[in-house]
């Protein structure tokens, strides 16, 4: 992974995994080259890897953990340009599917977060949360949360390039079609497993 020169006065690295049942491809990684407050002291950043599916095309799942806190939004507008070129030059975006999924720390409730259609507009990318509500597809939402916590005041998000995103995608060779998005907090001997609800959405892949 390129580092940053500071990163002997780093405390913590950047968290990130993919888990999968299937074969790993090729792997790319990026630490963001710049950050604000506390998150100086994290190797935040972004993960991608290649699933290898049987009999699939490969799709790339990236996931990322951008600038925290509202008052650092121009901090987390240069994280997203640096996201938008990763995918570019090293994945080939928009022409290979890429699933991307992270704690972005934006929220479109909240219009001082202008890094949040700055994401949509360098990525060309579709918030996956608003697809499942505008298509009215299934919703699993536990206790304490609702129908805001898919979309409009989570943090936590999924995109998907409309090329390949539905049924048919745009004329892809290879569609990711969302089928539902559920969401829960997970306890664990009492404790809550994270200070965030989970962001589950289930794909189905087609390809010709």
């Amino acid at each position: 992974a390129k580092g940053r020169e500071q990163w002997p006065r780093l405390l913590y690295n950047s968290g990130l995994y993919v888990l999968s049942r299937h074969t790993f491809g090729e792997i790319e990684t990026d630490v963001f080259g710049d950050s604000a407050g506390a998150d100086q002291l994290a190797t935040k950043g972004v993960l991608a890897t290649q699933i290898l599916a049987e009999g699939a095309p490969p799709v790339w799942i990236v996931t990322t953990h951008m600038q925290a806190q509202t008052g650092y939004d121009p901090t987390r507008k240069l994280q997203v340009k640096q996201l938008a070129k990763f995918l570019k030059e090293k994945l080939g975006h928009p022409d290979t599917p890429i699933i991307l999924a992270g704690d972005v720390n934006m929220k479109p409730c909240r219009p001082e977060h202008e890094s949040y259609p700055l994401m949509l507009e360098e990525t060309g990318m579709t918030d996956v949360g608003k697809y499942c509500l505008d298509n009215q597809l299934e919703i699993v939402l536990g206790d304490d949360l609702d129908e805001n916590d898919i979309y409009r005041t989570t943090n936590d998000r999924h995109f998907v390039h409309p090329k390949f995103l539905g049924e048919g995608g745009a004329g892809a060779a290879l569609s990711i079609v969302p089928l539902r998005v559920a969401r829960s907090k997970h306890v664990v001997r009492g404790k809550p497993l994270s200070d965030h609800a989970n962001y589950r959405v289930d794909y189905r892949l087609s390809w010709q």
